[in-house]
């Protein structure tokens, strides 16, 4: 089926940026903020984007319907849409991609701490100037690095110091010298490493790093800026996890603007923009960052972004990231193609569906000390606003089926604490008015996803780049 092109309201222009502390990933600092602000992204690129898989993704549904799932933590998510499960393109798909990321480095970081090892924050910059094509600048860094990591003079010294391996992050951001682009990576380090083991370190991966550098047509970049290896402090994964990925790498700095770089620094460097900056200001309106961001896509298309060393995976044994999302949740709403389409010509109706039901479900599941009755309440209340705001939307979700051959079972009876009830319907007959309860045609064919109230797992990740 076709969809519309959906634009939603631009951004204001006159968003204030502001500086602010390192925030672990999954905060709810900014959070409500960043994920309004990634699916306003999202529902631009469907016209904008020139990746058509972006342009396709969350648009279809991969079965017969969109479900708004809510966890036992209180977390609302949409499933059963196909997804492009780009982490530089898609500002939807990076924030679940990059948290399931976080949460598997920190649990990289808990179990090399066990085993009694150490870990490095390497930085490695290099020259550019506003002449040079993100596309070159990109190969120049990727080839640099492999040499680099290679090299005869870097293998001596990590055997020497123990470095078993690295975990690469590539960051990017665009200002006044064009782009800039660089790596973090984590070296993990057997055994307890001091400040000269790491200036030792450093001094080996700079001088090859600025060989490969200058043998690729680059400027050779300065010892004092371009190259850089501090130890993390490992008492604390999850602060050392948010110094890595920042929010510069990902969408979380669209909604709340509170941006940090890799060594818990300021916001913004000199007045650079980071690539979901650009995005958020090329939904404002700006061409200049439109055509910038057109030009990131093109490079980043394809290319991996985090890569983790074989040494360094083997050693710890980690749970795949893809699963990190896995959690048990239920379903508390389903949608048709014709509705999840309405629902997205709101401007933020994605965003507000999730918000209104987290919102709902915190309210009524907070007032006791049995924790699986508050559980229960909290969907509740979560169904009845959920339905109640489709229903002023004029959006008629599909409703519960019981039984195949039946044409129409309205939503499941639920009572809150306030009194407000949405009976089931019977027989396409409802005692509520609206939307919500009138029957849809053909519904005992296009629902065929379990019935709302129950409890599954999430869809397994698509095969994604990066």
């Amino acid at each position: 089926m076709a969809t519309e092109s959906v634009r939603p309201a631009p951004v204001p222009a006159s968003a204030e940026r502001s500086a602010g502390p390192s925030r672990e990933l999954g905060s709810k600092v900014g959070s409500t903020e960043a994920r309004q602000a990634s699916w306003r992204g999202l529902l631009w690129l469907w016209s904008w984007s020139r990746l058509k898989s972006v342009q396709c993704c969350k648009r279809s549904l991969i079965g017969a319907t969109a479900d708004l799932m809510l966890s036992s933590f209180g977390s609302a998510r949409w499933q059963g849409l196909r997804s492009c499960g780009s982490v530089s393109a898609c500002p939807v798909c990076a924030r679940k991609v990059w948290a399931a990321r976080s949460m598997k480095l920190e649990a990289a970081l808990v179990a090399w701490q066990k085993q009694g090892g150490s870990v490095a924050l390497v930085t490695l910059t290099m020259r550019h100037s506003s002449e040079q094509s993100l596309t070159d600048l990109w190969a120049a860094l990727s080839g640099a690095w492999k040499a680099t990591e290679h090299s005869r003079g870097v293998r001596a010294v990590r055997k020497a110091l123990g470095v078993v391996g690295f975990v690469r992050r590539i960051e990017a951001t665009h200002g006044s010298n064009g782009w800039h682009l660089h790596i973090h990576a984590l070296a993990f380090i057997e055994g307890a490493a001091a400040d000269q083991d790491a200036a030792r370190l450093g001094d080996s991966l700079h001088a090859s790093w600025s060989a490969h550098l200058q043998g690729r047509g680059m400027q050779a970049p300065l010892r004092s800026v371009g190259t850089d290896v501090k130890l993390l402090d490992l008492s604390d994964p999850g602060a050392a996890v948010a110094g890595y990925i920042t929010m510069r790498s990902t969408p979380e700095g669209m909604g709340a603007r509170e941006l940090t770089d890799a060594l818990g620094g300021k916001y913004g460097k000199r007045g650079n923009r980071t690539t979901w900056e650009l995005l958020s200001d090329a939904v404002g309106g700006d061409l200049k960052a439109r055509g910038l961001w057109w030009e990131w896509e093109e490079a980043s298309r394809g290319k991996r972004m985090l890569t983790w060393g074989r040494k360094v995976s083997a050693l710890l044994d980690l749970e795949d990231e893809e699963e990190a999302d896995d959690l048990e949740a239920t379903i508390i709403a389903r949608l048709g193609m014709d509705a999840w389409q309405a629902v997205c010509r709101r401007p933020d109706g994605p965003s507000d569906l999730l918000e209104i039901a987290e919102r709902a479900y915190r309210s009524q599941s907070c007032r006791g000390d049995d924790l699986e009755q508050n559980h229960v309440l909290g969907l509740e209340a979560a169904m009845l606003d959920v339905a109640l705001t489709l229903e002023d939307w004029n959006v008629m979700p599909i409703p519960d089926l019981q039984q195949e051959d039946q044409a129409v079972i309205g939503f499941l009876s639920i009572t809150v604490s306030r009194g407000s009830t949405v009976s089931a319907v019977e027989s396409g007959k409802s005692d509520v008015q609206g939307p919500a309860a009138r029957p849809q045609p053909g519904a005992a064919d296009r629902s065929k996803g379990p019935p709302l109230g129950t409890s599954v797992r999430a869809h397994p990740h698509r095969k994604r780049a990066g």
